[in-house]
């Protein structure tokens, strides 16, 4: 459910203008240099020519998730310019040497930093010092990440992505009619468009439904969907695989796998056929009873569910309190309600493919309005919560808030709540009880982290990984699939991960020094 649409507009809208700011910066900045390379902060400053290429251990390949990408530049040090921002520059290259096409962008951490232009050139401005994730989003690519240590004034990093082969993936009624155009004449109220997708894998897939929070699959099992802008109604997806290698393309809704076949290298394009009421067989159904904290049935309270792209549906609980929610999209949906000021703790379910489940109660309990002040006020701060009382019942699940000039208003329920805290490069983690809540605003001091390294060796299959502190309060809890990793800011301390796959739940611990960690999630 959102409970903040207003306040989450206000942050689009908000990151929007930052972005902008941020590409133009960029722009100019790659208008200044020539292949681009940097010049001496003082026009006397002896010049230390950086090479016209970079040294074979500074490059970065796909998929090498694990290796560091970048050296810093060779600049003298009378020409490095004060301040503790960087500059990340470099190249993107394609295999075939083709021009990279329009919407390719570079994402430093989990921001959209820069647009690559046209010849593979882009330059992000205005970084920390320090280890972090360099992701691209390139249309037609698979997809790529690495860890960059980045040092001011600037570094330098060259992306060379490895070749690849596109197959086309349409899906068809019998007739021959696109599935999506039929399925959204027929049932305008499902947002199939949201649900249909692709997915390319080494071997068949076995597993019915995937347990995994993503709209679907996570983004990295998805080998790399081009724009289907101006491409035909009938097609779903389309793969960036690797060459010369046999495939088992899946079509999904969501969570699950609707039909799968093998196809081969090279090969231009597949055609999946299923009539509309066999997608629709495959939606489930979830009954809920709403309740307050005495046990007693609450009419009209708003039950949703909801996956991380939106689709789900919101519907009102009767007189006895209870709630029926038909044709949901199958996987890991939020469940959650409210009534009033009161809520329900949001707590993730699985929502079977072609299956009605009960969920049981659900109790909206009583909530405070919390403001948090963040030190130093940054614009780029993400603030997380999560209930550590056991006898809640609530499994963990935390709710994310973006922070506007360092400060952050939110309803929390009654009790204890871990509070995690960070920009990417600097986080802190504190324990908060709205039972007995101090003066606020609450303040929240920022300090240098660690980086802790998600080793992702999951490959085909995908695993959900919770990571918390000691407290208990959690500082990361993602998707992963794929080999594509992440790099998780935290302070110094012990942790505990606890991931989640087709084999059941198991636990690590991973201690996280000043110099960092690793994780391995296999």
């Amino acid at each position: 459910m959102n409970t903040a649409a207003p306040t989450a507009s206000r942050l689009v809208a908000a990151a929007i203008v930052l972005a902008i700011v941020d590409l133009v910066l960029a722009a100019l900045w790659l208008q200044r240099v020539d292949d681009p390379r940097p010049r001496p902060a003082h026009a006397d400053a002896p010049t230390a020519e950086p090479p016209h290429d970079v040294a074979p251990e500074t490059r970065a390949r796909a998929p090498a998730p694990r290796a560091l990408a970048a050296a810093p530049v060779a600049i003298p040090a009378a020409a490095t310019a004060a301040g503790s921002t960087a500059v990340l520059y470099g190249v993107v290259r394609r295999s075939s040497g083709a021009a990279l096409p329009d919407f390719s962008a570079i994402h430093v951490g989990a921001e959209l930093r820069c647009i690559v232009r046209s010849d593979g050139t882009f330059a992000a401005l205005g970084l920390r010092e320090g280890p972090c994730e360099v992701r691209t989003e390139i249309p037609g690519e698979r997809p790529f990440a690495t860890m960059v240590d980045v040092r001011a004034p600037t570094t330098r990093v060259v992306i060379a992505l490895d070749d690849v082969w596109l197959l086309t993936v349409n899906a068809v009624t019998p007739e021959g009619a696109p599935l999506v155009e039929a399925l959204q004449k027929e049932h305008p109220e499902i947002r199939w468009d949201a649900g249909l997708d692709v997915a390319g894998f080494s071997e068949p897939v076995a597993t019915e439904t995937f347990a995994c929070r993503g709209a679907s699959l996570p983004s990295g099992a998805r080998t790399g969907t081009a724009d289907l802008v101006g491409l035909p109604r009938q097609v779903v997806g389309v793969l960036a695989l690797p060459p010369d290698r046999n495939a088992h393309v899946a079509l999904l809704l969501r969570g699950a796998v609707l039909a799968q076949m093998p196809v081969a290298p090279r090969q231009a394009e597949v055609t999946f056929s299923l009539t509309t009421n066999a997608l629709l067989a495959r939606t489930g159904t979830v009954r809920v009873r709403v309740v307050d904290d005495g046990g007693v049935p609450v009419a009209g309270a708003f039950v949703g569910l909801n996956s991380t792209n939106g689709s789900g549906d919101t519907h009102s609980s009767d007189a006895s309190g209870r709630a029926t929610v038909q044709n949901l999209m199958p996987g890991m949906m939020r469940l959650g309600a409210r009534h009033g000021t009161r809520v329900a703790a949001e707590r993730w379910i699985l929502v079977p493919s072609g299956r009605e489940i009960d969920a049981g109660d659900i109790v909206l309990r009583p909530t405070n309005e919390v403001v948090f002040a963040i030190e130093p006020a940054t614009q780029h701060a993400a603030l997380a919560c999560n209930l550590l009382d056991p006898e809640h019942n609530v499994p963990g699940e935390r709710a994310r808030h973006g922070v506007t000039r360092g400060e952050a208003r939110v309803r929390l329920l009654d009790g204890r709540h871990g509070v995690f805290v960070t920009n990417g490069q600097e986080c802190a983690a504190i324990e908060l009880d709205t039972r007995t809540l101090p003066s606020q605003p609450i303040r929240v001091v920022l300090g240098p982290g660690a980086p802790l390294r998600v080793d992702n060796r999951v490959g085909d299959g995908f695993a959900d990984v919770t990571i918390r502190n000691a407290a208990g309060t959690i500082v990361d809890d993602d998707d992963y699939t794929g080999l594509v990793g992440k790099l998780v800011c935290v302070p110094p301390g012990t942790y505990e991960a606890t991931i989640t796959n087709r084999r059941g739940a198991t636990k690590r611990t991973v201690e996280v020094g000043a110099d960092g960690g690793t994780l391995i999630v296999d």
